[in-house]
């Protein structure tokens, strides 16, 4: 998800609010067209006119969907000098933005040209800097920032976390931009402390498949396989944290400590596995309740000589963990898997090679059984089991081509320019925004037919392994049909819209709602102005 992306969710974000958006298309290599899915004849129908006759709003504005228009469609400015451009938003057209627009969000080029971008900045309201987990990326960025700052010493620059992950290497920390940056350029060019205040962290998004505008079709075998990984990956982490970690640490140290082992999970020298952590440790700067490590800070001074023989007897505790060595061994056999899917660029399951899914089927089913018979099983592993359960039995049920026809049904096609059979993407786009209501009663008769089908896959695995006691039940020991319900809509929500590269409407994702919060935080900042900028 790039910093295209992010304005067009941000745009549907705030249409569906209610609020009148111009999503204001100013870069000359943007995809905005793209995103939405714009018919080619329907972007440059805008420019197809003498050039007099452009001298109307209207006539660089596409609507595209209630209370959201794209304007300067067009994938290029066709020779337009940008400058003319911002005369035309900031002064031939300014009246009408004012009167038929609630908030301006500016797509803007990347890079940091005086007449692509920075000539735009005295009259953006609120910046937002949008960046990938990448070194090139924060050098970028950096660059950016020092330009800006050498034109606007007080203004603030708030970072969107692109594509956001925890994970850290020795000399790259993803939450620090301009620490990144001033890694990599000389003495002269480093941002000093007094800039560094004005680069504020802003929203953290995680990556997901969903917005992955290069998947193309909707995979139903990849979505499976991805939601069984992270099945898996909860499971291993529950088995971190139900091992105590008897040692001096913050409870913020501690979990970085448990998130490290989750992200390496093989285990071999114990010294060197210490020293790694303590290095990570180190490059996050976070250690203990005191403060943070400088950096001259040796990993020897990281942990204690006590601390060390703590988290040695932690990991060698983990490390012997049966549970956990199972999970591990799914955990790889399911990524072989999805690679393997992903590769195929298939829609379903069905016709993979047998091999692969028999070893896969045996060693699901072989940890589901080893979780049910654990002889303590706390609430937490239980419904980790039951979800597992539940997506296993999804796996199996969609090796079907029966079944998966009634999903692939469901994703409008049309023809392109060469009147092949494509995706038609913007409408599936207008059905998640405006809800149509025909097509809702076809969806929820769809989820109808495939509770059941489920129902009976799930209770065929269940008798078939003896699992009885991973189905979910209330108190009273009746089966919970919501949550079944809640997790098969769900994954048939987020299947049918997957690659869209529209997170709004994907409430239950942790994307949607790191997204949700950014949104809202940026709302609050624009109350003083009407316009923002995506750069």
């Amino acid at each position: 998800m790039g910093k295209s992306i992010t304005a067009a969710n941000l745009a549907i974000y705030y249409a569906k609010k209610g609020l009148r958006i111009a999503l204001l298309d100013i870069d000359p290599l943007s995809d905005i067209s793209t995103i939405m899915d714009l018919p080619e004849s329907e972007i440059f129908i805008k420019s197809s006119g003498p050039e007099n006759y452009q001298d109307k709003l209207a006539d660089y504005v596409i609507n595209l969907f209630n209370n959201l228009d794209l304007v300067f469609p067009e994938p290029k400015l066709k020779g337009r000098a940008d400058l003319e451009l911002l005369k035309k938003i900031f002064g031939q057209f300014s009246s009408e933005f004012d009167s038929n627009y609630d908030l301006l969000i500016l797509d803007m080029p990347a890079g940091s040209n005086y007449e692509e971008n920075l000539a735009f900045l005295p009259f953006i309201h609120t910046l937002i800097l949008v960046t990938n987990p990448e070194p090139t990326a924060h050098a970028s960025a950096g660059a950016y920032i020092k330009k800006v700052l050498a034109r606007q010493p007080e203004r603030i620059i708030n970072i969107w976390h692109n594509r956001y992950s925890r994970e850290t290497s020795l000399d790259f920390n993803p939450r620090d931009v301009v620490g990144n940056y001033n890694k990599n350029v000389i003495a002269e060019e480093k941002l000093n402390v007094e800039s560094s205040v004005k680069v504020r962290d802003f929203a953290f998004i995680p990556e997901d498949p969903s917005m992955n505008l290069l998947r193309g079709n909707p995979n139903i075998s990849a979505n499976i396989l991805y939601n069984l990984l992270k099945t898996f990956e909860a499971l291993q982490e529950e088995r971190l944290h139900s091992e105590p970690l008897t040692m001096s640490l913050s409870p913020k140290t501690a979990e970085l400590v448990k998130y490290y082992i989750s992200r390496n999970k093989k285990i071999e020298n114990m010294d060197t596995y210490i020293q790694e952590l303590g290095s990570y440790l180190k490059n996050i700067a976070v250690i203990a309740d005191e403060g943070s490590l400088s950096a001259d800070t040796e990993i020897a001074e990281v942990f204690s000589h006590e601390q060390s023989k703590n988290l040695k007897a932690y990991i060698e505790r983990v490390k012997k963990d049966l549970l956990r060595q199972s999970i591990i061994k799914v955990i790889s056999l399911v990524e072989e898997k999805k690679q393997q899917v992903e590769s195929s660029n298939r829609i379903s399951l069905a016709g993979t090679p047998a091999f692969s899914d028999k070893i896969l089927d045996r060693e699901i089913s072989r940890l589901l059984i080893e979780i049910s018979r654990l002889p303590s099983l706390n609430p937490t592993l239980k419904n980790l089991g039951s979800v597992l359960l539940f997506y296993f039995a999804l796996y199996k049920l969609f090796q079907s081509e029966t079944v998966v026809t009634l999903i692939s049904t469901f994703i409008p096609q049309r023809e392109n320019n060469r009147g092949t059979k494509i995706r038609d993407r913007k409408r599936q786009i207008r059905i998640l925004i405006e809800k149509d209501r025909r097509y809702q009663q076809q969806y929820y008769r769809l989820i109808k037919i495939l509770y059941s089908v489920i129902n009976k896959q799930l209770a065929t695995i269940t008798r078939a392994f003896q699992l009885q006691n991973l189905i979910f039940r209330n108190k009273k020991n009746e089966l919970v049909s919501k949550a079944y319900l809640t997790l098969l809509t769900n994954f048939i929500h987020g299947t049918i819209y997957g690659g869209l590269s529209i997170i709004i409407g994907f409430d239950y994702r942790p994307a949607s709602i790191a997204f949700r919060r950014g949104a809202e935080k940026l709302l609050k900042l624009l109350s003083a102005g009407p316009a923002t900028g995506m750069e």
